[in-house]
């Protein structure tokens, strides 16, 4: 069982109000997008961290150490947003340099910008966890039916959350047995061993696609369109 859907089975609430919580969490993301305020955005972060504690009976370390890569991910690219490029030095220029006559650096639009975009993608994914480690897919499946989201639809959603973590459980094995054979000591052998996981993990999953649409047709599996 994939482990982000365990801690969901093991919740307080697993099977209790998922309808409910789901449709407020939905309509608590769309306030986010279309609000632009701090305030409220550091709230979320606050109340969806509490809630998924209190719900899915995790420890803070524990929700740290699922949360980390996405929070990472999102850290580093509004980095990207702070830099600017300009023609002419800005009135609200901070430090930076002149450089083929363009002048770069940090200004504090740039810097209010990435601060608020990051602000605001860190509550979308704790909001977001906050669905995942409280809600089990069968949740999500009986609210896509509840509100007649076409089969079809539904379909290639659990076939997506599935393959994901397939996808994620094959690239560790091979960086497993990349770091084994001592593949990732120099830069030469990192963007060998890089390489060559990217090359297997791509005929990996063509594989396990493969895999999965045998089984499916053992199942006699077909399309609706075809009735």
């Amino acid at each position: 069982m994939i482990h982000i859907d365990a801690i969901a089975y093991q919740s307080r609430w697993n099977d209790k109000y998922n309808i409910t919580r789901i449709s407020l969490i939905l309509c608590w993301l769309v306030t986010m997008l279309l609000l632009n305020n701090l305030i409220f955005y550091m709230g979320s972060i606050v109340i969806s961290i509490s809630l998924t504690l209190v719900i899915s009976q995790l420890n803070a370390i524990q929700y740290l150490k699922i949360v980390r890569v996405p929070l990472g991910f999102v850290f580093f690219t509004c980095l990207v947003l702070v830099p600017f490029i300009a023609h002419e030095i800005p009135f609200d220029f901070i430090r930076g340099f002149q450089f083929a006559g363009l002048w770069i650096g940090i200004s504090e639009d740039s810097l209010k910008l990435a601060v608020q975009t990051l602000i605001r993608a860190m509550a979308s994914i704790n909001v977001l966890m906050f669905l995942s480690l409280t809600i089990p897919l069968q949740g999500l499946i009986k609210w896509m039916r509840f509100v007649h989201i076409p089969d079809a639809f539904t379909e290639l959603f659990i076939l997506t959350y599935r393959f994901i973590f397939v996808l994620i459980g094959i690239a560790t094995e091979l960086v497993l047995s990349q770091e084994l054979r001592f593949g990732f000591f120099g830069v030469k052998n990192s963007t060998k061993s890089v390489i060559s996981v990217a090359s297997s993990l791509f005929i990996k999953a063509m594989e396990r696609l493969g895999d999965l649409e045998a089984s499916m047709e053992l199942r006699f599996f077909t399309d609706e369109r075809e009735k």
